[in-house]
């Protein structure tokens, strides 16, 4: 949840007076000012917080390619992956092991993979 300036603190201290505006403020209250006495106490508790208001929860987004149904969360790497990937052949490979991508990133990473130096010591010797 973002701050909000002109909105009344919502969650309540079940242990004193204190409100916050915040459910994370609250748990760092709770444990900071009464967890800590009643443990020294011998007192077992639950930490439980619930919020004055509905919690709004929004529906997950994911845009999905119609020919591989591969998911993302943005529509910018939807339209990436279609113009650079998508029943497309791989452009890069390495010379050594015949591995094939499309982004340079991994290639990098195979380079440095147990795979690729273990067949690179494999043609020195």
């Amino acid at each position: 949840m973002k701050y909000e300036c002109q909105k009344e603190p919502q969650f309540q201290c079940p242990y004193c007076d204190r409100k916050v505006k915040l459910k994370n403020n609250l748990s760092k209250h709770i444990t900071r000012v009464h967890l800590k006495h009643m443990q020294q106490a011998g007192v077992k508790c639950e930490l439980k917080i619930e919020a004055t208001e509905p919690k709004i929860e929004y529906p997950s987004r994911r845009f999905s390619c119609s020919k591989c149904l591969r998911t993302y969360k943005y529509k910018y790497d939807l339209i990436k992956h279609v113009r650079r990937e998508c029943d497309k052949e791989p452009s890069l490979e390495c010379s050594v092991c015949n591995y094939r991508t499309h982004r340079t990133n991994t290639l990098n990473n195979h380079y440095r993979s147990k795979r690729h130096l273990i067949r690179l010591r494999n043609l020195e010797l």
